[in-house]
Parts: structure tokens; C-alpha cells; sequence
């Protein structure tokens, strides 16, 4: 379905209908912002694992810490 197609089929509905489309797309721009959000969250997550997994990086930076605050880790 095109959407010239939907407008015409909303155009033919009745003016009492036109809260209830509007509302409902609302609701799919919310449901489509929930899905991004999600998306973007697992990257970040599979980012933070991924940088975990780097046993050089987390050398490099218990180092970081250590030279900035001092030895805080209990090895």
C-alpha cells in the first residue's frame, strides 16, 4: 500500500475517526523510537563486551586508573 493509497482510504473515513488515526500514529512513531532505542542499546552493550574481551585494552587501562588514582584493584 502506497501512501496516496492510506490517505485516500483515511480521507473517505468519518471526521469522529481522525483521533483515533492520529493516535495511532503516534503510537508507531513511539513503537518505531522504542525499536531504535533497543538497536542502538545492543551495539552499545556488544561494544562494551567486545572492549572487555581485549585483554590488551583492559591492561591499558587498569594502568590508566592506577597511574590516576592510585592501585585500586585487589589482583
Amino acid at each position: 500500500m502506497t501512501a496516496q493509497t492510506l490517505i485516500s482510504e483515511i480521507e473517505t473515513l468519518p471526521e469522529e475517526c481522525l483521533t483515533e488515526i492520529s493516535n495511532f500514529v503516534a503510537f508507531l512513531r513511539y513503537k518505531a523510537q522504542a525499536t531504535s532505542a533497543k538497536i542502538v542499546y545492543a551495539d552499545l552493550e556488544e561494544g562494551y563486551k567486545a572492549m572487555a574481551a581485549d585483554e590488551e585494552y583492559e591492561k591499558e587501562a587498569q594502568e590508566w586508573v592506577n597511574g590516576y588514582f592510585g592501585d585500586t584493584w585487589d589482583d
